[in-house]
């Protein structure tokens, strides 16, 4: 059974901005006799510069 998909709507104060790059592109995947579409979708935005915010990562390995 599918489940139903929501969609939740973007604020209206928020404009979006126009897309440097918007790219579709769908690959057909045959499994024995079923066969998928597995759809990808890709935009690229050019968003305001802000500095980065510096998420330290601890690892079990140590340093390397």
């Amino acid at each position: 059974m599918a489940i139903k998909t929501v969609v939740l709507p973007r604020l209206s104060d928020t404009p979006e901005p126009a897309p440097i790059v918007a790219e579709d592109s769908r690959w057909i995947v045959a499994v024995g006799k079923d066969r998928f579409a597995v759809d990808f979708h890709a935009t690229a935005r050019r968003l305001k510069q802000a500095p980065a915010k510096v998420v330290p990562i601890k690892s079990k390995l140590g340093s390397l």
